[in-house]
């Protein structure tokens, strides 16, 4: 009776030890969920399909507990690429992370407008505070989970109901960034400038002396662009000083009009933003602050107890749509969706902050117009390759065909 009753014990013990410490032999490929996406989990547990970026029935629960504590992290970068800006305003680039493009609105057009490229440079501070994590302990079945089983064997509609993955973390974090953009006119004018100043936000007093003592042409053609961008916290605070999106000068003008705003920017990020985040973070809450990022695992990390058995929420046939023609086609049209954003973006303000002959300006309308039909077609094969992978390739085929092609000669000058 005692041996039979250890041994009955024994799957109930090993579920629940694995089930309260979390995964034995994580997988690599897990997902992040932006706090801004179009579509949010309603919290732990929620299922996820991996395949098509879509959230699905919760099949399992547990007990709730906030883990970690607050942490505080500012750095300085210069010159930062597309996807650093997208990390910073759509919150990480784990699996799946190229899909903040097409799902994390503004997030892409924000990216492009503020990285740096062969025709501008960048510096920028990002502040980044982290306050805890609320992970799910205990795991269990829900009655839907339940459901996916038949004697004892889940079956085959488990990923279509309960997806192969669920959400097993929410960060609670708010982050703020800071970001001067300065824009030439060709390349030769941007290799001039940063061999003869030294940027950087920690020394913004020798920015403006720096400009001072360079070419006249130069400074008189470049354009500057601060921009600040806060996810959390109390943005009401930073449209104080920042009362638009983005506050722009040219380059001769930097010491009068640029260099305060930016100073005053940077002040905020250093002072004012960590003070107004003594509030409690949760969401939910009268006070509540923070900005979410959901993490997720995979259900065959997590053994689970059904009727005294261990098993896992994975199907013995389940397996992943996505082949590598798949995967390559979605990175084909993530490429080329970033590349006429760029186009696109380089294109409208060449047209707005550029004086140029009538030839040079006609050939970089035509560029803005076919940029930015290309771009608004990208949009549509992108959602499609997330949403209905099996039509990626298809997709994509039919819009090279359709593609408005143009040449990018005229974004270089002479103008």
């Amino acid at each position: 009776m005692k041996v039979q009753l250890k041994l009955a014990l024994v799957p109930m013990i090993l579920a629940s030890v694995l089930a309260a410490c979390g995964p034995q032999s994580g997988s690599d490929t897990k997902s992040e969920i932006s706090g801004q996406s179009k579509r949010l989990p309603n919290g732990l547990g929620q299922g996820f399909e991996s395949d098509t970026q879509l959230l699905k029935t919760n099949c399992v629960t547990g007990d709730v507990q906030f883990a970690g504590g607050a942490q505080a992290d500012v750095t300085y970068t210069q010159d930062v690429s597309f996807e650093d800006v997208l990390d910073s305003v759509s919150g990480g680039l784990n699996a799946g992370a190229k899909f903040s493009i097409f799902d994390v609105k503004g997030a892409a057009d924000f990216a492009s407008k503020q990285s740096s490229d062969e025709f501008s440079a960048t510096v920028t501070l990002t502040s980044d505070a982290s306050v805890k994590s609320a992970v799910m302990k205990n795991m269990r079945l829900t009655d839907l989970g339940k459901a996916m089983f038949e004697d004892g064997v889940v079956t085959d509609k488990v990923r279509k109901n309960c997806g192969d993955e669920f959400v097993s973390q929410i960060n609670y974090s708010a982050k703020l960034f800071v970001n001067a953009k300065f824009s030439f006119a060709t390349k030769e004018d941007k290799k001039n400038f940063k061999g003869s100043a030294t940027l950087s936000l920690l020394n913004l007093g020798e920015i403006g002396g720096q400009i001072e003592k360079m070419d006249e042409n130069i400074r008189k053609t470049a354009k500057v662009s601060i921009t600040a961008r806060q996810i959390g916290g109390n943005p009401e605070e930073l449209s104080q000083i920042l009362t638009d999106n983005v506050f722009t000068c040219s380059m001769a003008e930097f010491e009068s009009k640029c260099l305060p705003m930016l100073q005053a920017v940077v002040q905020y990020a250093r002072e004012t933003f960590p003070k107004s985040l003594a509030n409690d973070p949760i969401p939910d809450s009268s006070k509540g602050w923070a900005e979410v990022m959901y993490k997720t695992d995979k259900y065959s990390d997590f053994p689970l107890l059904l009727d005294g058995e261990v098993v896992t929420l994975v199907s013995e046939n389940d397996a992943s749509i996505i082949t590598p023609e798949i995967e390559e086609a979605r990175d084909t049209v993530y490429e080329s969706y970033t590349s006429e954003m760029k186009n696109y973006d380089r294109a409208v303000g060449l047209l707005k902050d550029f004086t140029m002959g009538e030839e040079p300006k006609a050939k970089i309308t035509i560029i803005k117009i076919a940029a930015a039909a290309n771009k608004s077609s990208l949009a549509a094969v992108g959602e499609a390759c997330i949403r209905t992978p099996l039509k990626c390739v298809e997709k994509l085929d039919a819009y090279k065909a359709t593609r408005k092609a143009y040449s990018v000669d005229a974004l270089g000058g002479p103008f």
